[in-house]
């Protein structure tokens, strides 16, 4: 309902490509989204380096996927972390207003924008520095061990 209330703001939602989820298929039929706004493509990653933004439930993967693409990112339901929690580095709330007013911040300041993108940038480093270096470990499996 806030993107949406944003007119200068264009916006896609990526949901299952199999079939709409009972969250999107519920704002269809509310009208607070239309099916415009839906994608289903099975390669997030393209979408996530076309964007300026990600938004996204608790997604441990889109979290994951937007620093390692370096794209800023905002956390719904933050409170809710099961990998690790981000809450320090990435804007997350499950609170309506604040999500707006971080949206308005960022959208209508270029300068709040690149310092944010900037801090998200920053884990990059962060998230790849946990044990076995994520994708090297992932890598060495795949490629050089028989």
């Amino acid at each position: 309902k806030i993107i949406r209330k944003l007119n200068n703001v264009e916006f896609l939602i990526k949901d299952r490509e199999n079939q709409y989820s009972n969250s999107i298929d519920y704002l269809i039929q509310k009208k607070i989204i239309k099916k415009e706004n839906i994608t289903k493509t099975k390669y997030i990653e393209k979408l996530i380096l076309d964007s300026d933004l990600c938004i996204g439930t608790n997604s441990t993967a889109l979290v994951r996927q937007s620093i390692n693409l370096k794209r800023p990112i905002i956390q719904l339901f933050a409170d809710k972390h099961y990998m690790y929690d981000f809450s320090d580095e990435i804007f997350g709330s499950s609170n309506k207003k604040k999500i707006k007013e971080f949206l308005l911040r960022i959208i209508n300041n270029k300068l709040e924008y690149d310092k944010y993108k900037k801090k998200n940038i920053n884990l990059y480093k962060k998230v790849l520095s946990f044990p076995f270096k994520s994708n090297k470990y992932i890598y060495k499996k795949l490629f050089y061990e028989k």
